[in-house]
């Protein structure tokens, strides 16, 4: 240790205890666990985005290879009776070639 730091270890040592707010380290605390909490919320929101895009994703494929299965050609009235816009109807035919 250094010779300032041994003459004033009372006075630092009373220092650290005297002026240690718990206040603010409580709140410290608080901000940090709100920020992780939301962080970790964001991350499970996306995976449950995800895995509903793509569950409804297979269902308007599957609604839109049933109406042209059914005789339907025309992709303004798939659109229509599967709830989507033309151009979905038009991705969906491309990818599997129908």
């Amino acid at each position: 240790m250094s010779n300032a730091v041994r003459k004033h270890k009372e006075e630092i040592v009373e220092m650290s205890i005297f002026e240690f707010n718990q206040e603010l380290h409580d709140r410290t605390l608080f901000e940090d666990g709100v920020a992780v909490g939301i962080e970790k919320g964001r991350q499970e929101g996306r995976q449950e985005g995800r895995e509903e895009g793509i569950e409804k994703g297979i269902g308007l494929g599957i609604h839109i290879y049933r109406e042209i299965q059914s005789g339907e050609t025309d992709n303004k009235r798939i659109a229509e009776l599967c709830g989507c816009l033309p151009g979905e109807v038009e991705i969906v035919r491309e990818q599997f070639g129908i």
